[in-house]
């Protein structure tokens, strides 16, 4: 079965995306297509992967500049390490029980140098928790998150909040993955 997704902001709608990975259950490989799609909403990339992967799957850690001044002050450690203050705080979030169960299948993702943020953490989360091969070219490396302050003229300023580690302890941010096996995109 093949799942393109464009965003996980514009248009991604759950119920939408329930019924396509129902439909996808009988499949014995999930092929999900993240090429271009440069990220959106936590709450939906995490709504993906609990399609995805069973309950209680770490996410990842949010490392926030306050937790790292926290596991420098309790601890002693150096709170530029990022890896360390991640596996110090435990996961930020882990995938829920839904209505659908997990697809079983094996899983493909394909990436390339636009997926970025939220597509970037699926994509970890699945080859690290899910065993996913990931197929393309490498990945954004541009996974902060944060929000969008409102200028004038139409402008908007992008606040960083905090920073990602995945459930393995890599930083995605200016470090992009890498596939398993580099692709081209086929010309159109």
């Amino acid at each position: 079965a093949l799942f393109k997704l464009w965003s996980f902001t514009r248009g991604y709608d759950r119920a939408v995306v329930e019924k396509l990975l129902t439909d996808a259950a009988p499949a014995k490989n999930l092929i999900i297509d993240l090429r271009g799609n440069g990220g959106g909403l936590v709450s939906n990339l995490n709504h993906l992967l609990a399609l995805l992967c069973n309950p209680d799957t770490p996410v990842g850690t949010n490392v926030t500049r306050q937790m790292a001044e926290r596991f420098a002050s309790e601890v002693g450690g150096d709170a530029k390490d990022l890896t360390a203050v991640a596996k110090w705080a435990g996961p930020s979030s882990k995938t829920r029980l839904q209505k659908v169960p997990p697809f079983k299948g094996r899983i493909f993702v394909l990436i390339d140098r636009r997926s970025g943020s939220a597509s970037e953490i699926t994509s970890a989360v699945l080859r690290e928790e899910r065993g996913a091969t990931l197929i393309g070219k490498p990945s954004a490396g541009a996974v902060l998150v944060s929000i969008f302050s409102p200028l004038n003229d139409g402008f908007e300023l992008q606040i960083p909040l905090s920073d990602y580690i995945t459930p393995k302890g890599r930083r995605l941010e200016k470090n992009p993955l890498v596939p398993d096996f580099d692709a081209a995109a086929p010309s159109v």
